[in-house]
């Protein structure tokens, strides 16, 4: 899986803030979730830490991005009921609107059950923004390389580290720096082609041919 991020100008950024009617000047913080709308991806979770994120930031704002599969979000509304006009669903995106939501964001939250990758995770590195991934999904490399939070799979867990992000800025900024050098360096289409003419060309130097032929 590779991504390729865009630079998104900042006028994106803002027009997107008011798209989405959250004000552009002194900004509120954005939290985002980018993926599906299905219950894999533990969207109950990310109500009950958001819960937590207003307790102590009261000036967040949730945005949820993704297409509803199976009419998940008509159940699951009620769960940031008291959130109210915090909580943002942007529908699905895509294409410039994707990074101009990652561009105005401050961190995107990945919660899942499962996953195999979570490319959301990489697109939001690429666009320079600092994650908070759950262990149930495989992005240990996020503690390694400091560009985010690796953290437990609770409600609890999530929040303190949305806050930490939301409360130092300065913090926030180094960690997506990190996770944009590392989504250059391991998640560009450039750096994937070059690591897969790699190994062709290792396979081709290798002249231990063995020549099958059907029937003899």
């Amino acid at each position: 899986n590779g991504v390729d991020g865009p630079d998104t100008a900042p006028a994106a950024a803002g027009a997107m803030r008011r798209r989405l009617g959250i004000p552009d000047t002194d900004p509120a913080p954005i939290v985002a979730f980018l993926g599906r709308i299905h219950p894999i991806k533990r969207l109950d979770l990310l109500a009950a830490a958001f819960d937590q994120v207003r307790a102590m930031r009261p000036d967040a704002h949730l945005v949820i991005a993704g297409p509803d599969e199976g009419g998940e979000r008509k159940r699951l509304e009620p769960l940031f009921a008291a959130a109210g006009a915090r909580v943002h669903w942007a529908g699905e995106i895509d294409g410039a609107d994707k990074w101009a939501l990652l561009a105005a964001s401050d961190c995107l939250v990945l919660c899942s059950d499962s996953e195999s990758f979570g490319t959301s995770v990489a697109e939001a590195m690429s666009a320079g923004l600092p994650v908070v991934v759950t262990h149930s999904c495989p992005w240990s490399v996020v503690e390694a390389e400091r560009c985010g939070f690796w953290v437990p799979q609770e409600a609890s867990a999530i929040a303190g580290a949305v806050v930490t992000l939301l409360d130092d800025p300065a913090k926030a900024r180094e960690m997506g720096a990190r996770g944009k050098a590392l989504a250059q360096r391991a998640y560009s289409w450039d750096s994937i082609g070059r690591a897969m003419a790699e190994r062709y060309q290792s396979a081709a130097a290798d002249h231990r041919w063995t020549i099958l032929t059907p029937g003899i």
